[in-house]
């Protein structure tokens, strides 16, 4: 009897010991991952300074957007996705507020059979110069650098000139621009 309480008392202090070590590693980690620089957007939104790629896109209403729509004065392109609660949060936002100073476009990302949904979030917007659903993961998204949703990105001359996750973070008077996290 004796012989089984040691042993039950050297395997209860070996797992205790193989806890405390994996305890260690995990804190050593988190401490590593809280070290290094980060950005409130989880860096889900392209940098500003990145040059627009080559992308084509159709409109709702049938017409062409290209990335030459964003090579001349400043635009706004807002990026959004069905299903998703903060772009809900966002089209609310751009529903309830005036136009803004620069031309809108929206990008909506839907998967196949959201078109319904798609729909109400353009008619929650009426100010859109152009809207354009597309699919989550595309050339568009790729053209920006749109990692994650929602993403408004001001462009002016085919550059990112500011990013956000909210129009607010990219409207010229206080915008987020390269160099300011």
């Amino acid at each position: 009897m004796t012989a089984v309480l040691i042993a039950i008392i050297i395997v209860v202090g070996l797992v205790a010991v193989v806890d405390l070590a994996l305890t260690y590693g995990l804190i050593r980690r988190v401490n590593s991952i809280q070290a290094q620089p980060h950005s409130s957007d989880g860096g889900l939104v392209p940098a500003a300074g990145h040059r627009i790629e080559d992308f084509v896109a159709n409109t709702t209403d049938n017409r062409e957007i290209t990335e030459r729509e964003f090579q001349g004065p400043e635009t706004f392109a807002a990026f959004v996705m069905v299903g998703c609660k903060p772009c809900h949060r966002l089209t609310e936002e751009l529903s309830q507020m005036a136009p803004p100073e620069l031309p809108l476009l929206l990008f909506i990302a839907s998967s196949q059979g959201a078109n319904e949904e798609a729909a109400r979030i353009a008619a929650q917007v009426p100010f859109a110069a152009a809207v354009c659903v597309i699919e989550p993961i595309c050339g568009v998204t790729e053209a920006f650098g749109v990692r994650g949703f929602p993403t408004v990105i001001r462009v002016g001359e085919g550059i990112v000139r500011a990013t956000g996750l909210s129009l607010g973070s990219v409207r010229v008077r206080g915008a987020v621009t390269a160099g300011v996290r």
